[in-house]
C-alpha cells in the first residue's frame, strides 16, 4: 500500500457521504417544491467542492425564498426545509 492510504481511504469515504447527502437534497427539494412554470424546479441545484455541501434555488430565480418562507398573501411552500429534513433523517444530526 502506498504512503497515505488512509487518508485517501477517509477523504474517499468522505466525499461519497457528500455526493450521497447532495443526491438525497437535490431528490427531496424536487418532490417538494410547487410547480407552475418549472423555472424553479429546473433551478435547483446541490453540488460538492472539497468538504462543503451547498444546496438550493439557482440566484436567477427571484422569488424562491417567497416560495419556501411564504409572504403576507401567499402561504409557504417550503421545499429546502425538507431537504434538510432528509439529511437529518438519514443520517442523523
Amino acid at each position: 500500500m502506498s504512503p497515505g492510504w488512509e487518508q485517501q481511504l477517509e477523504d474517499a469515504a468522505v466525499q461519497g457521504l457528500l455526493n450521497d447527502m447532495a443526491s438525497t437534497a437535490l431528490g427531496a427539494m424536487r418532490r417538494a417544491v410547487p410547480v407552475d412554470t418549472g423555472k424553479l424546479r429546473s433551478s435547483l441545484f446541490a453540488e460538492v467542492n472539497g468538504t462543503t455541501l451547498r444546496f438550493g434555488a439557482g440566484a436567477e430565480i427571484d422569488y424562491a425564498w417567497y416560495v419556501e418562507l411564504g409572504t403576507r398573501k401567499m402561504r409557504a411552500q417550503p421545499y429546502i426545509r425538507p431537504a434538510l429534513d432528509a439529511i437529518r433523517s438519514r443520517y442523523g444530526r
